[in-house]
């Protein structure tokens, strides 16, 4: 049951990856088409920074939340302005602000790209964004209707239950956030590129890292920095793929893989409205898909298990619902 629920969680939210890169920021409309918006109340911050420090420091303490409950409660309202890796925003927090968003989408709101992501993901220079979502989308369901459901959770459970056995059983202690991140990631190198060589996904979740740390961070391409690292990490992560690549295309020439199997065959296999798509492009959606599906189920996996934990009555109401 234990695992069947872990299951669960993870095969819901990695349905949700192709959200992940490409709603990563929006901008009104009027702003997008240069139009002076009328802005909620909030402050810029100093000149270049903004309020970026504070910010920073509220996401290595853990305490984001903080940093927009006590701005919405200055402000008075769940909508206010401030200005963060030299870019000007408009917060949105609750419930409510979050369903107008997206119930807005291409309406009131248009998808953004900051511009530290457009230099760790060249493609996406190249490559309107709303067209880069469609993509997404498609590659993602074709995965899902051609993945037979009872090979997924067999799939799931072996990763699973070897995870349970090499990094929990026998602990008196463990550290949850980080162990699930190594599952969550040994889980979308499974799916996403077929990948179960433990040694190689260390290798690329260790570059993977980097990049996740550094790819909302301030653009400084000095060595040392979150930013620069994350740079050389993306590169390292683009030659690996590479030449998982070429190894696939190799294989699908000789039948030896099928276009069906995981997202990166059918990313080869499958031609989009323009054509197949060229390697480059190929490598940043699997980084953006890896992104999107790495740091959302894992901490909702981590707050999941964290919760059902100190309210055990939750967890069998739980099982009771799904059995």
């Amino acid at each position: 049951m234990e695992l069947f629920f872990f299951f669960l969680i993870s095969l819901l939210l990695v349905y949700s990856i192709y959200f992940g890169i490409w709603t990563l920021a929006y901008k009104t409309k009027e702003n997008v088409t240069g139009m002076r918006p009328s802005l909620p109340p909030g402050s810029f911050g100093w000149p270049i920074i903004g309020e970026t420090l504070q910010f920073i420091v509220a996401h290595y303490e853990g305490t984001v939340d903080k940093f927009v409950s006590k701005r919405a409660t200055k402000y008075s309202s769940k909508v206010f302005k401030t200005s963060l890796l030299g870019e000007n925003f408009i917060v949105f927090s609750g419930a409510a602000a979050n369903r107008f968003i997206f119930s807005n989408d291409n309406k009131l709101f248009a998808r953004w790209r900051p511009p530290s992501v457009q230099k760790l993901f060249p493609s996406m220079k190249f490559v309107p964004i709303e067209h880069d979502a469609a993509k997404a989308k498609k590659f993602m369901s074709l995965f899902f209707k051609f993945s037979e459901a009872q090979k997924l959770v067999a799939s799931i459970d072996s990763i699973s239950r070897n995870q349970l056995k090499n990094n929990w059983e026998g602990k008196d202690e463990v550290k949850v956030h980080p162990l699930v991140n190594i599952y969550t990631f040994t889980l979308v190198c499974h799916l996403f590129l077929s990948i179960n060589d433990t040694e190689k996904v260390s290798k690329l979740l260790y570059h993977f890292n980097h990049l996740n740390e550094g790819i909302l961070s301030i653009q400084l391409s000095i060595p040392g920095t979150p930013f620069y690292r994350a740079i050389k990490a993306a590169e390292a992560l683009r030659k690996e793929i590479y030449l998982i690549i070429k190894e696939r295309k190799e294989a699908l020439a000789k039948n030896l893989a099928s276009p069906t199997q995981d997202v990166l065959s059918q990313m080869i296999a499958v031609p989009f409205d323009d054509g197949f798509m060229p390697e480059l492009e190929i490598a940043d959606k699997i980084l953006a898909f890896l992104i999107g599906g790495q740091d959302t189920t894992t901490a909702t996996i981590t707050f999941a298990m964290k919760y059902l934990a100190e309210m055990p009555h939750l967890y069998n109401e739980v099982l009771k619902g799904i059995f």
